[in-house]
């Protein structure tokens, strides 16, 4: 951090930690990008992310980051934090199409109660009968260990 850097990328909580111990200056910064916002607010980083942001913005200047969110939904707290720190004349993209917290409507949930150890063999049968056996499928997990675990099972090999 010393010599400088192109990319930080970080938690709140260590990004604040560098902050107050004036080992990270985020006053030149060009760019910010800000993935799973909606996320962030569900994990109680708003607070802290709203004060991280503080450090990179000066108030009515023009040479303020750049700045990107991206989110799946976009809480109420997602379109305040546009506005107070990004230009008048920003550009929302909506993917879905509404500005609404919903998912798209050709997604499909399905929510199929199983014990743990049923967990893979359930899933495999459930790609099986929509997927066949040539499609393809993205499995989205939690953690890297159930991300593995998942992968390596035979229940899920074809």
């Amino acid at each position: 951090l010393k010599s400088g850097i192109d990319i930080l990328v970080g938690t709140p909580g260590r990004i604040k930690d560098h902050i107050q111990n004036s080992k990270l200056d985020l006053s030149s910064v060009k760019h910010v990008v800000l993935d799973e916002v909606d996320h962030m607010l569900d994990m109680g980083f708003a607070e802290q992310v709203e004060e991280i942001l503080g450090f990179a913005y000066k108030k009515g200047s023009e040479n303020n980051p750049q700045t990107l969110l991206f989110s799946a939904t976009c809480p109420r707290w997602v379109y305040d934090v546009a506005k107070k720190y990004m230009k008048d004349e920003y550009e929302q993209i909506d993917l879905i199409g509404k500005k609404t917290q919903r998912t798209a409507t050709t997604v499909e949930h399905l929510a199929i109660q199983c014990r743990s150890s049923q967990r893979a063999g359930v899933l495999g049968d459930i790609i099986q009968v929509y997927s066949g056996s040539r499609g393809r499928t993205i499995v989205f997990c939690e953690t890297k260990r159930e991300a593995n675990e998942l992968a390596m099972n035979a229940s899920l090999k074809q």
